[in-house]
């Protein structure tokens, strides 16, 4: 069935861990268990204001997932390494529809890591900064290892920037989408790193207003593919892609506008 969890004003730390029947789940409320659950198929949370955490991992729901965050700097961290359960340690998995949504505010920050499925479309909206980083060795489609999308995949950014300190708002290593994706950046300054990913349908990334840098320029063997159509579109003001030699378009080849540099 449907579990929902709606939270209040205050900072709260959720954290969902998964054990091993698909279904089931431990919810701890800070570091305290606050209930078991079995039969779960679809998720519905709500944290409201304040500046939230959701962990999840090693879970494995059949249902469409449907996150809410208001006002604060929330944090959604979802992997295969539990935090606080009982149920050892796996990738996770979303059978159904994916949205997070975030209060787009200074400090929202999500976080994928190695060995996430969702195999409905997902989207994520408003989140200042987006990691994803798969497990795997190549670019090439490494379920249970990669941060993988088997529908369509949209990441709308909001104009906060860099949360994490590591210098990107978008960073991303294993990620494997078969649908279509579509990235578009805040309308401030965009770091946006990419490496060793697989995108199967048509790939857009919107860079929008402010002095923009894209990297995607890697050795063969840490290159990104494209098994479509591919736009790079840099938007207004003073823009750099640093493309490099090394990505595979094997659809057709890339589109690029609006870099005043290209390298």
């Amino acid at each position: 069935g449907l579990l929902k969890i709606t939270g209040d004003s205050d900072a709260n730390i959720v954290t969902l861990d998964g054990l091993t029947t698909p279904g089931s789940l431990e919810v701890f409320i800070g570091n305290t268990l606050h209930n078991t659950y079995n039969g779960v198929k679809s998720l519905k949370i709500n944290l409201k204001d304040g500046n939230d955490k959701l962990n999840m991992a090693f879970l494995d729901l059949a249902g469409n997932v449907n996150l809410k965050f208001g006002d604060g700097a929330d944090v959604l961290d979802i992997g295969s390494f539990t935090a606080l359960g009982s149920g050892g340690n796996g990738p996770s998995h979303f059978g159904g529809i994916f949205k997070a949504e975030f209060g787009a505010d200074p400090g929202d920050f999500v976080e994928m890591t190695n060995g996430v499925t969702i195999e409905g479309d997902a989207t994520i909206n408003g989140a200042s900064d987006a990691r994803l980083l798969g497990d795997g060795t190549s670019p090439q489609g490494e379920f249970n290892l990669d941060v993988a999308f088997r529908s369509d995949l949209t990441i709308n950014l909001a104009d906060f920037g860099d949360v994490d300190n590591d210098g990107r708002n978008l960073y991303a290593i294993n990620l494997y989408v078969q649908g279509q994706t579509l990235i578009d950046a805040s309308e401030n300054v965009d770091h946006f790193m990419m490496l060793m990913n697989r995108f199967d349908g048509n790939f857009t990334a919107f860079m929008d207003d402010g002095d923009d840098d894209l990297f995607i320029n890697f050795s063969a063997n840490q290159k990104n593919e494209f098994g479509a159509g591919a736009l790079f579109n840099g938007g207004d003001d003073n823009d750099i892609f640093t493309l490099g030699s090394g990505n595979l378009f094997s659809g057709s080849p890339p589109v690029i506008t609006n870099f005043e540099t290209v390298v």
